[in-house]
């Protein structure tokens, strides 16, 4: 079945799994010219290799230790070579949303409505929410890969028992990102479902009045469930001295804005700011440019430019409601793992593996939803 060892493997940390990556990758290896027949497809591959081997050869440790990053790519290369048709498309989606909601319920959901955990404390990683994903970062990403399916199949459904089961599983997706200690991950959430409103405000500006009651109603629900101030407890004290993690972050982007006017083209090496620090910069942004300076972040920016080209030429084809919705899911998943780089240590050079799944799905909606009907 298309993707379902994927989606099993990389979200549950097996290490062991990647040797498998390896060995699919040569059974598929007969079909790696698809990758070089359309120019879009090409351009993104070729620029993150080209990512990866600047990062490796501009390498404060180890080369080797730079290399598993590229696992992702494999996983990326593999998901595009085996989706190949609309129902390939709709079944590897269906296994990502199934393991997304196994991640999303492994706390349990006591633990995940367990407010008192909410808020900042000295042991905010302790008291966030990992279950089998083992970090709290990994299990908010899940969390919104959960949120913005159930929310495609909560509109999709037809039935009142669908559309309870992917409601409740929209509600507790959000109360999980909000509870799971990231507060990167709320940020992302709002920026990610600001972009979608604003990308579909003509569709909305004719529904205003649905979709304000649709905003009234999601709150009120969401609100009985979490109290407000909580939402806002771990943000207030950002930049106080009780907020040691934060003012600890002040001196590592201070630092790595430093490094960067030092080496402002190529940067200091990849690794630089963990080896001098012991701890990297929690930014894409100026991590990229105190280690691999400007070119490393403008080779990183290319990738998301060619996905979004991607869409766009995308949206040009697609008729179908239910492919406006796949592509509206797809775009808020790359806008929120994207926008989330901007506060941890995310992104495409990272080899962020939730951030390649959503890449490759999107270039596997080009190749299925565009390429064949033209």
């Amino acid at each position: 079945m298309p993707g379902l060892a994927e989606t099993f493997s990389v979200y549950l940390g097996d290490y062991g799994v990647k040797a498998f990556a390896v060995l699919l990758l040569f059974i598929n290896l007969k079909e790696i010219s698809e990758l070089f027949k359309y120019s879009k497809i090409k351009s993104i591959i070729v620029i993150v290799l080209l990512l990866f081997i600047y990062r490796i050869f501009h390498a404060t440790s180890a080369a080797e230790q730079q290399l598993l990053p590229l696992i992702s790519l494999l996983w990326l290369i593999i998901v595009y070579l085996s989706v190949k048709t609309d129902k390939h498309f709709k079944i590897f989606m269906f296994c990502l949303y199934a393991s997304a909601c196994i991640v999303l319920l492994s706390p349990g959901l006591e633990r995940i409505l367990d407010f008192s955990r909410i808020g900042y404390s000295e042991s905010r990683s302790d008291n966030a929410l990992t279950g089998i994903a083992n970090h709290y970062i990994i299990y908010a990403q899940m969390a919104i890969i959960s949120m913005y399916l159930s929310l495609f199949y909560l509109i999709k459904s037809k039935s009142i028992g669908s559309k309870f089961l992917f409601a409740f599983f929209l509600i507790i997706s959000i109360v999980a990102i909000i509870s799971s200690g990231s507060r990167g991950a709320i940020l992302a959430l709002v920026m990610s479902v600001g972009f979608l409103i604003f990308k579909n405000k003509k569709t909305i500006s004719n529904n205003k009045f649905k979709f304000i009651i649709l905003i009234l109603i999601s709150f009120s629900i969401l609100f009985s469930f979490i109290p407000i101030d909580t939402i806002f407890s771990s943000f207030k004290v950002m930049g106080t001295k009780k907020d040691t993690s934060s003012l600890h972050r002040l001196y590592l982007y201070n630092f790595s804005l430093e490094s960067f006017y030092r080496a402002p083209l190529f940067g200091n090496g990849w690794d630089y700011i963990r080896l001098i620090n012991g701890l990297p910069s929690h930014t894409l942004l100026l991590q990229l440019l105190a280690e691999l300076g400007l070119l490393g972040l403008i080779l990183e920016c290319l990738v998301y430019t060619k996905l979004f080209s991607l869409s766009r030429s995308i949206k040009s084809q697609l008729i179908v409601n239910d492919s406006l919705h796949y592509m509206n899911i797809l775009l808020g998943l790359l806008v929120a793992l994207g926008s989330w780089s901007l506060f941890e240590n995310l992104g495409f050079v990272f080899g962020t593996r939730q951030l390649y799944v959503v890449a490759a799905l999107i270039m596997c909606f080009y190749k299925i939803n565009y390429i064949n009907k033209i």
